[in-house]
């Protein structure tokens, strides 16, 4: 008996119509050899204080609870992230000081205004503008300390 023919082709070296389409633009980009695909989910049981509290150090960082539980799984030191409402606090000091600032130099180029003021009284409402300014400064410090303390303390 003679034996069977080898029903598939034997493969060419040209490349098949369907390996030279093009993906779709939907398809997600292919992974190169330095990040292989996570394919694999691990399922960790937690209570609803501990999902909480682990949501709430994610978001402090600035990573999703994915890369956080992963990144600390792996020992790696998730990076903190600036406490953004010091931060806005910070920006909204620093633009008094600006709106202030600009009001002082307004109001020290305006020859009218200051000729309604004495020397002494000139130099009283000077003064009182220098000491807001300064206040405003050592709460920009202040909040400057907090932010750093806290970002080394985590």
């Amino acid at each position: 008996m003679p034996p069977a023919a080898d029903p598939l082709p034997p493969p060419s070296s040209s490349p098949s119509p369907s390996s030279t389409v093009p993906a779709p633009p939907s398809a997600p980009p292919p992974t190169t050899p330095r990040e292989p695909r996570r394919s694999l989910h691990l399922r960790v049981p937690v209570t609803a204080a501990e999902a909480e509290a682990i949501k709430a150090q994610a978001d402090a960082t600035g990573l999703s609870k994915a890369a956080y539980l992963r990144r600390v799984g792996l020992g790696y030191q998730p990076p903190s992230a600036l406490d953004h409402e010091r931060v806005d606090q910070m920006l909204r000091v620093n633009a008094d000081l600006g709106r202030i600032g600009g009001l002082l130099k307004l109001w020290l180029t305006d020859d009218a205004k200051l000729q309604r003021f004495d020397a002494a009284q000139l130099e009283v409402a000077i003064g009182a503008v220098l000491g807001r300014i300064d206040e405003a400064q050592q709460e920009i410090r202040g909040a400057v300390r907090q932010v750093l303390r806290r970002r080394h303390s985590a």
